[in-house]
């Protein structure tokens, strides 16, 4: 099947909506299960099965202790089938998020069970690493086709494309993945053939490559794929059917006539509260009514197009709070030297160059990493400091909180990630415990309104107190 059609001596590229093929994955996983591996699976493997059962146990699970949820964003709107809108595309793309991934596979690692509403609840290692597995593959393949801004430290994939980004090769093996899956019966496990959108995936992505190609050729350095949606065409069409009175059904006359008074007003108008689409962030309208009476353009006006064109104007700058660590400086030092002094990792290339710079000192990226782990821990301590299994809950919060898509090393990048966060939460807690003893003890003194810090010196206090009584 070819990627494009040509009419008239025009290449023609189509497309499927992106945030509809992400909404039919979850949409078809409420009813089906999807199964990831089928073509690959060797005699005797367990097949890989991704369900949403899983997804709902993450949630009742997340949902123990309503004032510290680590996926405060998911609602029973994301996940009671009864109560899921069908329609926005923003609940499915939080669901299948990198956030339900890293909560599911880490609460696969944690033994035993944890006490619920609706009773003792334990993730299934198997089934929960496999549901993870396919969640994150879909998040990342949503952020490929959904870019905006030319950079991005938390999402590389979900950045504008150019010669530099990994899309291309991304895609390529996307493509492989989404032709081993296929959905099948929750009971029988039997396949089911009557669901379109991982095919409609795969065209879609061999559809962006194909563009991608041929906007290269004209010159084009970069693609902006959000660009490439349906919903600036709905929200036009529903301005269309609300000019005036509400109008669904409008005759071609009436159809002219109110998108000539648009025109006019210059499709200002915002949309529909319960709109499923984003506004328009790119301005105003290009086509102004002075074009529909004068067929020249002054190079002035061509140059004012051009420079709306090329505006940006919702780009999201995520700006990291540069809090002051409460670990001694040499402290990453000590943990970048115990994590290279791993067997496996020690003599590895790849991991010495994406660790340190000139092969000794801290990289920026894990001096960053570092920064923004500490002021997750900061946050987060002193309203977890009294749960048990504090350090599984902090990791999983670190590996929720923190990028590390940038420890890319495809031998060591998982263990790295683990030894990483983990050394980092150790060390917090040496820290936290010495800490909260010497203010125990008198030896140093605390001001300020960490809650655990707070109940230390006040215990001091009493005792001495009491002692001098």
């Amino acid at each position: 099947m070819s990627d494009f059609i040509i009419l008239n001596e025009r290449k023609i590229i189509p497309l499927y909506d992106p945030p509809h093929l992400i909404k039919g994955i979850r949409n078809n996983l409420l009813t089906k299960n999807l199964e990831v591996n089928y073509k690959s699976i060797k005699q005797g493997e367990n097949r890989e099965i991704a369900s949403w059962d899983i997804i709902e146990r993450a949630y009742k699970i997340d949902t123990t202790d309503t004032f510290n949820r680590l996926m405060p964003k998911i609602t029973e709107e994301h996940i009671i089938k009864r109560k899921i809108k069908k329609m926005r595309v923003k609940h499915a793309v939080q669901t299948l998020s990198r956030s339900m991934s890293v909560f599911i596979n880490h609460h696969t690692k944690i033994e035993g069970y944890i006490n619920t509403a609706n009773g003792p609840l334990s993730m299934p290692k198997k089934e929960g690493k496999d549901t993870a597995g396919a969640i994150l593959f879909f998040n990342h393949l949503f952020d490929s086709v959904n870019g905006h801004s030319l950079k991005s430290k938390e999402a590389p994939l979900r950045i504008a494309i150019t010669d530099k980004t990994k899309h291309i090769d991304f895609w390529e093996k996307a493509i492989k993945q989404l032709e081993e899956m296929r959905f099948v019966d929750k009971t029988t496990g039997k396949p089911l053939y009557n669901s379109p959108t991982i095919r409609n995936w795969i065209q879609t992505i061999r559809g962006f490559q194909q563009l991608w190609c041929t906007l290269k050729e004209r010159g084009f350095k970069t693609l902006r794929p959000r660009n490439i949606n349906q919903d600036p065409l709905e929200n036009f069409f529903g301005q269309i059917r609300t000019f005036g009175r509400a109008n669904r059904n409008p005759t071609c006359a009436q159809f002219g006539t109110y998108y000539k008074a648009l025109l006019i007003t210059n499709l200002t108008t915002k949309s529909s509260n319960k709109t499923n689409c984003e506004e328009n962030f790119n301005g105003e309208l290009l086509v102004s009514l002075k074009s529909i009476f004068e067929s020249n353009e002054t190079a002035q006006e061509k140059q004012i197009c051009q420079s709306a064109v090329n505006l940006d104007l919702k780009e999201y700058i995520d700006e990291m709070k540069n809090e002051i660590s409460p670990i001694k400086k040499h402290t990453l030092n000590i943990i970048l030297k115990q994590i290279l002094d791993y067997e496996a990792i020690k003599d590895c290339d790849a991991c010495k160059t994406l660790l340190t710079r000139d092969g000794t000192r801290a990289s920026r990226n894990i001096i960053t990493t570092f920064q923004r782990t500490q002021s997750v821990l900061n946050e987060y301590f002193k309203d977890f400091h009294y749960e048990r299994n504090l350090r599984i809950l902090l990791k999983t919060v670190c590996f929720i909180e923190v990028e590390l898509v940038w420890i890319d090393c495809t031998l060591h990048g998982s263990q790295i990630k683990d030894v990483f966060v983990e050394k980092i939460v150790q060390q917090y807690f040496d820290y936290s415990c010495e800490k909260v003893n010497k203010i125990l003890q008198g030896k140093e003194q605390y001001v300020g309104r960490n809650e655990l810090m707070c109940n230390a010196k006040s215990k001091y206090l009493r005792t001495l107190k009491n002692k001098r009584l």
